[in-house]
Order: structure tokens, then sequence, then C-alpha cells
């Protein structure tokens, strides 16, 4: 994994891919860590751990909510929908621009403008966006930075449905 790429992107993948589940109640407890630290009987740790996964979920919750109303404007959730004349293709009408300014802020090239085709690739480079240029995750500066010459009935579609959800 790449030093630089943030947090939030991190745990997308990993719920993305499923990779985070909770543990049935009857399996075998971790061992514990080389540091000496067993997560399963230190409460400091745990109700750090508990918090952090909280503060978390509720931030994919909100940026997921966020990239649902984007999607329903953008490309009435078509991952196939095309603007020639604005270069932007894909569920969330991804640019160039934008493709780009997700790498800048990982700090390598790791998107591509095929990716824009891609359906979680593309809420991925969203998160990646808002997650650094809107960390409290508004919806008014949401709209700015993913549409800045957004029509006010563009804007209020956006408030309209993320209100809705």
């Amino acid at each position: 994994m790449k030093k630089n790429v943030p947090l939030t992107i991190l745990v997308i993948v990993v719920i993305i891919l499923g990779i985070y589940s909770n543990p049935e109640p009857n399996s075998q407890q971790p061992a514990p860590l080389e540091s000496g630290i067993d997560l399963s009987t230190s409460s400091e740790v745990s109700e750090t751990t508990d918090t952090n996964i909280i503060d978390l979920e509720a931030e994919w919750a909100a940026l997921s909510r966020l990239a649902h109303a984007f999607a329903l404007v953008e490309s009435n959730d078509n991952p196939n929908a095309v603007n020639r004349k604005e270069n932007a293709v894909g569920l969330l009408q991804i640019r160039p621009c934008m493709v780009a300014e997700a790498n800048r802020i990982i700090g390598e090239d790791i998107y591509t403008l095929s990716d824009r085709w891609d359906s979680l690739t593309s809420i991925a480079i969203f998160h990646t966006v808002m997650s650094v240029k809107n960390p409290k995750l508004d919806a008014d500066k949401a709209i700015e930075i993913w549409n800045p010459n957004a029509t006010s009935t563009y804007r209020q579609s956006i408030l309209s449905i993320l209100s809705a959800l």
C-alpha cells in the first residue's frame, strides 16, 4: 500500500472489497500483538478502536450519500453515461481534470481516464477528492467542488436527494 494514500481511501477499499466483517460470536480471538497488547482484553484500545470505527462508518455513510446523490443527478445512475461537451463519462460524469486532481491528492498516478467507466473506481475518485477538499462533507461545498458551474436546478436536485436519503 502506498504511504501517502489517505486513510479514508484505505477504508473505502476495505469496505468495498468486503474485507471488513464482524467476527462470529464463537470465533477464535486474535493473538496478542508483538507489542504485547492483547486487543481482546485491552479496554482502552477497544474503546478507542470502537470510536474510530464508528467515526469511519459515519464518514463512509455521509460520503456514500453524497456520491449517490451526485450519481443520480449527473448520470441518472447510469455508469455508461457520456457528456461529450465536457468530456465527462461514467456514473459520476468524471472529467479528466478530476482524475488528475485525485492523483495529485494521492501523490501518484493511480487512476486513469478509463477508470471513469468503472462505478466503484469512480466512487473511489469521488471519495478521494471529497475527503481532502471537503472533510466536513458540506453539501454546498461538494457541489462547488464537483460542478463549479452548477445551476440552481442542479444544486436543488442534489440537496433534495440528500434530504430524502
